[in-house]
């Protein structure tokens, strides 16, 4: 019996190491790696491609190559390690014509390549496109420099790829052309200084445009058309375009949010009439909701110093409403101006336009900045720079707004702080510290309390409400969250009688509420109500490998443990037989 169960425990470890050597085997031995020289002629390369196994890397690893076309048909990892410079051909090859393709290319992707990386490369020549995609899915494009071509990277029919890292300027037309695509990621790029588009969308759903810089291209940064939905355009910078971004699909929920949206410029040679450039934001003639209300939501963005609108609509279509943005611009009512009366609100009711304001409060010897909606929740929006910071007529450099906020070393309880960027000022007022008379109680993020607001002969109210003649003088304060003291932010946001007749909920950075000039103004942030902070989706980057392991089959695994089972079982068996054997014998025996 000892015996069997030694043997039976060899047999179970030996099968267990046979398994695990094998998948090792397969994981070692799954793809293989094909160096491709500057010495070897575009057919060799094309060769050398034609010849690789699915899933194997073509790695260039020298510094220049001449002539480039080629067509990738199977699942490959091509890379370089040492930034290779690749001059595409503008002759369309045979083999490109032996597809039907029209078009001269750098590098072709076929619907068999699937699952292809290209990565690392610098792309010069002038070809039709330097990178075509045509119907391959979940492929990767990334950390690659396009500098001169026709059009940089044209995709076609695809789902779930992702274009991350490039870097494209001074081809002819377009930096990117998206064309019949859906849960398309494309995220950090730069598509900068091109004849027409930083990137034009057709038809596209379920994707994800983030953290990309599409800024002095010749004609937009970003083009909508065709038929759009569900597409997430977020903190992206665009700026010194024609138009930043040009709208003229028929769109449902699609979202642009928390986008830098700055100083779109007028241009006489543009390929739009010279009266419909310079927009932040431009409507097209074929602009439409596909259904009531599921339009484009257009919201907490950063928009300013365009030349004509920040946001302008087609005097064709309905009155659009645009969501809240920050107008770095805007002192309450001069930035009227730059809304079209097509907009909802806009220059014909701006109290009714929904917009944010920035705010400070003095921390330590930190001043933070902060953007409030009407009701005084804070939120974000895109990112903009401040090109000089005031603190008490003293110069102190030069900040930024990032992630949601401004922060500036220095400042101090009373500064009077004045906020400069391209120019305008932005922000002028008195940042007031905690006024220790009032008091009030903390309930944690929906602290309540009440308190006389009273305006000074320097503008500030404590407690909150509203303001006379405010417009140029932003009232700021801090917030205690563990005592729920504060003072209020009341300028131009008061709800009731007020003599600038502003409807609204009030801001108060502080944790009470008052009247001034039979202004009623809610708490902000730590006020009551509670404070809320917007923050934008993006979806993070994923690494890939270059060369993707294969494990072992599953199927070949589990049979070798079924034979394991099966044959410890027989050997079970076969004991049992011989025991009973034995014992018969040995009643045989007894009878003799």
């Amino acid at each position: 019996m000892l015996l069997v169960i030694i043997l039976s425990f060899c047999l179970i470890t030996s099968v267990s190491a046979a398994s695990n050597n094998s998948t090792s085997l397969e994981l070692n031995n799954t793809h293989h790696t094909h160096i491709v020289t500057s010495n070897m002629t575009n057919d060799e390369i094309q060769s050398v491609i034609d010849n690789a196994s699915s899933g194997d890397i073509v790695e260039f690893n020298s510094k220049k190559y001449n002539n480039v076309s080629l067509v990738i048909d199977k699942k490959l990892n091509i890379i370089s390690t040492v930034k290779s410079v690749l001059e595409s051909s503008h002759i369309v090859t045979d083999r490109a014509k032996s597809l039907s393709v029209k078009n001269s290319f750098g590098f072709y992707f076929t619907s068999n390549s699937s699952g292809s990386i290209l990565k690392g490369f610098t792309l010069t020549g002038n070809p039709d496109y330097q990178i075509m995609i045509n119907g391959a899915n979940n492929l990767n494009i990334e950390n690659n420099t396009i500098i001169s071509g026709k059009n940089g990277i044209y995709i076609n029919n695809t789902k779930n790829s992702k274009i991350i890292s490039n870097k494209i300027s001074k081809v002819q037309d377009n930096g990117m052309i998206i064309y019949n695509t859906h849960s398309t990621t494309i995220k950090n790029n730069n598509a900068s200084y091109n004849g027409e588009n930083g990137v034009y969308f057709f038809n596209i759903k379920d994707s994800y445009i983030g953290y990309n810089d599409f800024s002095n291209n010749g004609l937009n940064g970003i083009e909508l058309g065709g038929s759009t939905s569900n597409n997430t355009i977020i903190h992206n910078y665009l700026r010194n375009n024609i138009n930043n971004i040009f709208i003229n699909s028929t769109s449902y929920k699609d979202k642009v949010t928390q986008n830098t949206i700055i100083g779109a410029r007028m241009d006489p040679n543009a390929k739009f009439d010279y009266d419909m450039t310079g927009m932040g934001v431009l409507f097209g003639d074929s602009y439409k909701s596909s259904t009531k209300d599921t339009g484009i939501y257009i919201g907490y963005n950063t928009m300013g110093f365009n030349a004509q609108f920040d946001a302008k609509n087609h005097m064709k279509l309905p009155i659009f409403k645009l969501g809240d943005n920050y107008y770095v611009t805007n002192d309450g009512r001069l930035a009227t101006a730059h809304l079209c009366p097509f907009l909802l609100g806009g220059e014909l009711g701006w109290e009714n336009t929904g917009y944010l304001r920035l705010g400070f409060t003095q921390k330590g010897n930190q001043l933070i900045g902060k953007l409030y909606d009407k009701a005084g929740n804070v939120v974000e929006a895109g990112d903009f720079d401040i090109d000089q910071v005031s603190v008490d007529g003293n110069n102190v450099g030069a900040a930024s707004y990032r992630n949601g906020q401004v922060v500036i070393n220095a400042g101090k309880d009373g500064a009077n702080v004045k906020i400069i960027s391209n120019g305008r000022t932005i922000f002028e007022g008195i940042v007031k510290a905690l006024d220790s008379s009032q008091s009030g109680q903390d309930n944690s993020k929906n602290a309540q309390g009440s308190g006389n607001s009273k305006a000074d002969n320097d503008n500030l109210v404590n407690g909150g409400g509203s303001l006379n003649n405010t417009d140029n003088n932003l009232i700021a304060a801090i917030a205690n969250r563990n005592s729920g003291r504060g003072s209020g932010l009341g300028s131009l946001f008061g709800s009731g009688n007020s003599n600038i007749k502003v409807n609204g909920s009030g801001i108060a950075s502080g944790a009470y509420s008052g009247t001034s000039n039979n202004g009623l103004g809610t708490a902000g942030e730590n006020g009551q109500g509670g404070s809320t902070v917007s923050q934008g989706s993006a979806s993070s980057s994923k690494a890939y490998e270059i060369a993707a392991k294969k494990a072992a089959s599953k199927l070949s695994s589990d049979n070798t443990r079924n034979l394991a089972v099966l044959a410890i079982f027989a050997i079970m068996i076969l004991f049992v037989i011989g025991y009973k054997r034995r014992n018969k014998d040995d009643d045989d025996n007894d009878d003799y």
